[in-house]
Parts: structure tokens; sequence; C-alpha cells
């Protein structure tokens, strides 16, 4: 960003909007997690954990019936609250207005940068180390995978295939033994598109290893493109 701009990991706060919240103000926080079975030595691996309003928003969440109206009047009264976000842009995607859905994604996605501290060094350290790691397994962080993978097809499909790329690079590293969203089934596509021969080539010569993980994917995915069976 430009003079006086924080550093982010997942782009700009929407025009018109104050900075996602922190957890003490409502939002979540990331905090460290014992690495599941399938873990792998000296990587870190993290958990969310909600704040009471933020708690107090899935549960009202929950509650709703589907109505559109009701969802934009609940994400008006909640703006950074990530599920309902995904779920109104998903909506939103289907009457073919990426231009919307794209605001209401990038709002999701601040709302867990916001938790990483994604401006901080410690976050980008351990990002640049390539050892960040969040459980795809745990439906805690459904929301957290179901906005990657929405933003990420959203920027595909109007066109910004780098900006695809790197949020479909950022969802694999996450989690790559599992690749729950299954990234690797057309990330070498969005390089192709956004011209990064580098990053391809990458790709193709450090093949990684996709391994089975425990629990149902429905609860995190409404499409899931892969079995975790």
């Amino acid at each position: 960003g430009g003079a006086g701009k924080p550093r982010t990991l997942l782009g700009p706060t929407p025009d018109g909007f104050d900075a996602a919240p922190t957890f003490g103000k409502g939002g979540l926080r990331w905090v460290r997690a014992d690495a599941p079975r399938r873990g792998r030595g000296g990587d870190a691996w993290y958990a969310f954990e909600a704040s009471d309003g933020y708690a107090a928003a899935t549960a009202e969440l929950k509650r709703l019936r589907g109505d559109p109206n009701e969802l934009a009047a609940h994400v008006a009264a909640h703006p950074y609250h990530a599920p309902a976000l995904v779920v109104l842009a998903k909506f939103v995607l289907k009457l073919n207005k990426a231009e919307l859905a794209g605001p209401l994604l990038a709002r999701a996605t601040s709302a867990f940068e916001a938790a990483m501290g994604g401006g901080s060094e410690k976050t980008r350290d351990v990002i640049k180390r390539g050892v960040l790691r969040a459980d795809a397994a745990d439906p805690e962080h459904a929301a957290l995978f179901r906005a990657l993978l929405t933003r990420a097809r959203c920027a595909a499909m109007t066109g910004a295939a780098e900006t695809a790329a790197n949020l479909f690079r950022f969802l694999l590293a996450l989690d790559p033994t599992g690749d729950p969203c299954g990234v690797l089934l057309r990330l070498d596509a969005d390089l192709y598109e956004a011209n990064d021969d580098a990053a391809l080539l990458e790709l193709h010569d450090r093949p990684l290893p996709v391994a089975a993980w425990a629990g149902s994917v429905e609860p995190l995915f409404d499409d899931a493109p892969r079995s975790c069976a």
C-alpha cells in the first residue's frame, strides 16, 4: 500500500468501512493450537477463537431462515461477521454479480487478517517461512476456508488472475497435506493466466502429498471439490 496505509496480507479494507475489529472489540483472535495427526514437524498450527460478540452473531445467523433480506440486515448490523458475509456473497454470485460479491468477501477475509495480525512481523515471518497452518478439518475454521476459496473464485471470475492465484496459494499453504478445497486441481491454470511462470514451474517441481483427513466436509463446503474419506 501507499504511505500511511497499513501493510496487509489479503488486501486493504473495502472503501467506506473501518478496520475489522480485534478480539477485544468483538472480533476474532488467532492462538496456537495442537497439530493434527497428519501435521508435520516444524509447522506452526493456529486456531481462531471468537469473542462473545462474534459468537453471538454466529448464533443469530443460525436462527435465520435463509431470507436474503434478513441476511443483508444481519451483515449491516455485523459488517465483519465472516460466515454471514460468505453466505451473502455466494447468493450474490448466483445472480452473476461478482462485482458486488467481491467487497463482501474482502470484508470476510479482513476479519481473519485482523485476528492474525497480518501486519505484524511475527505473522509475516511464519508465512514467509511457509509454516503457518490451520486445520481445515476443524469446523470452527469453515468460514476461513470458505471465505478464501470463494474470494479466489470470485477474483478468477472477474479476470483478476494474479489475485486469484495468490489467494489459492495462501489457501493451500494453510493446510497443504489436506487440500480440502481442491486447489491443486486448478492452481496451475490460474498461475498460467497470471503469467507467473516461475511459480508455475515451482509448483510442478515440488509436488505436494495430499493426505486423507478426518471429519465431514459438509459443514465446511456446500460444494466440496474433493472427498476427504
